[in-house]
Formats: C-alpha cells, structure tokens, sequence
C-alpha cells in the first residue's frame, strides 16, 4: 500500500482486523463485503490462511476455506463492480518440490507434494482465472519464502528466540535451504505490476539459495549467541523450498532484491525484541 500511495494512486486498502493503515474491515470467510466510495482500477488480493511445508492433510479444509472460497469472492466482488484488473498473490510453493535447479513459469505444479497448503493456493490460482474468463485481466504472481518485520512466527523469529533464551541455535543435519524473499521486496514488484498493466503469470523470488545453517548464522550474530550443528533424523533428507527462476519478472517487472539478509533479520529482531 505504501508504495503505491507514495506513487500518488488512491487506495482503499481493507484487511481481515482494524489496522491504523486499512480503510474497511473485511473477514471473507463470512462477513459481507464493504463497499468504497468509488470503483477500484485493480484489485491486489493478499488474504490468505498461510500452512507450512507437509501440514497433515486435516488441514486442508481450514486452508480450503479461506485460500479458494475466499479468492471466489473476492473475485466475484470484482466481477459485480466492473473491475477490470486482478492482481493474485499466489506462492512458489504450488511447484511442490524440487531437485537441482530452480521452478520457472514454464515448470508444472505439483502442490500436493507440498502439502495442502501448497494445494489451496494451487486451486486458488485456478478460482481467480474466472476473472479473465469472464472478459477482465488477471496477474498472478508466485512469491518464494516470505520473511520481514511483519512476521511474529515462523523459522526466523523461532530462531532468534532460542538465541536469546539460550545463547545458542540449533541446527540439524541434512541442511534444507529456500529462497527467502524480503516482503518489502515483494511489495514493491507488487505495485509493478499494478503500473505495469499486463496479464500473465510471473514468479517472484531471489537470486540465491539460503540455507538454514546461513541463515542461523545470521541469527546468531543478531542476539549474541552460537550456532550448533547437531546429527538429525536419517528419514527427512534436507530440502530445498521455494526455489524459482525469476528472471522474467525481472525483466518485466523491474523486481529486484533490494534489503539484505542481515538487514531483514535485523527488522524482525528489532520488531519482536525491542
């Protein structure tokens, strides 16, 4: 939102709970839908119930809900009011696995190898495609592992807090590793694409692997502590997650990778601890 009001668009943002920076209040598993005082040029649709890689498929009636039912709504919302432009932020995570190199636009999806997480926002992708169906414009992009000062739970604020608590983080063998995308970064190619005015399917990522034990080392420097390498199960082979060519959005959207590892787990310390 920010960066497409200091572009001086008029934006009328709307989020699931108040929030100092939300015009409206919009719960889309059962609330009716607001309505703004004018018809939007685009719609950029963030919602989503995030999962983790191989949740127990008990999840995916939870994720279901919110991640496909909610993308229909939104999605017939813009068709009722003559929207002609939809913006899906979508996940990498939809590809599934991975081996030796990295997924591109070109790659099929298979995202219950992830889990079903992974096959909500598979589904959700084909919920939204009803827009350019139905004569309006559809851009889909798919985001890599996404980390920043917004986030109170996940890998890196569970490894910062074990550094504080006691002095030292934990890393198993095998190494997994991802591509961790700032979300600064992601919102800036966001509202690329909002001024950039094309259809299509784009993935969004960074430009290298990160792996869990680089990314412990950071965390480490952040609070002081020391990494360990311990021996883990033999039955979950390290991974790689959320690793995407980009290079098209690059090219058409101007993305790029602006805030640094150590800078990003640095706003999240700052966010969480002081």
């Amino acid at each position: 939102m920010r960066q497409l009001r200091d572009a001086a668009c008029k934006v009328w943002s709307c989020t699931r709970t108040p929030c100092e920076e939300s015009d409206s209040v919009w719960n889309i598993l059962g609330q009716d839908a607001p309505e703004p005082d004018c018809t939007p040029t685009v719609v950029v649709h963030c919602a989503a119930r995030i999962g983790r890689l191989k949740e127990p498929y008990s999840e995916a009636w939870a994720h279901f809900a919110v991640n496909v039912m909610g993308t229909l709504k939104v999605t017939n919302w813009c068709l009722a009011r003559g929207v002609r432009r939809l913006i899906l932020t979508s996940s990498a995570i939809v590809y599934g696995e991975w081996q030796d190199r990295p997924k591109s636009e070109r790659d099929a999806i298979r995202p219950w190898a992830a889990g079903p997480y992974a096959a909500s926002k598979a589904c959700a992708e084909h919920a939204a495609e009803v827009m350019a169906y139905a004569g309006g414009e559809l851009t889909i992009l798919r985001l890599s592992s996404l980390y920043g000062g917004g986030y109170r739970t996940g890998l890196i604020p569970r490894l910062l807090s074990e550094g504080m608590e006691t002095h030292r983080i934990k890393v198993y063998t095998p190494i997994s590793s991802f591509a961790l995308l700032h979300v600064d970064d992601a919102a800036r190619t966001v509202a690329s694409a909002v001024f950039a005015g094309k259809a299509g399917l784009w993935t969004v990522g960074s430009e290298k692997l990160t792996t869990i034990l680089e990314l412990a080392e950071v965390c480490a420097r952040q609070v002081d502590a020391r990494v360990v390498v311990s021996e883990g199960s033999p039955d979950q082979p390290g991974r790689i997650v959320n690793w995407v060519d980009d290079s098209r959005a690059r090219t058409d959207l101007g993305h790029r990778n602006s805030i640094t590892l150590e800078a990003g787990v640095s706003q999240i310390h700052r966010a969480l601890f002081q």
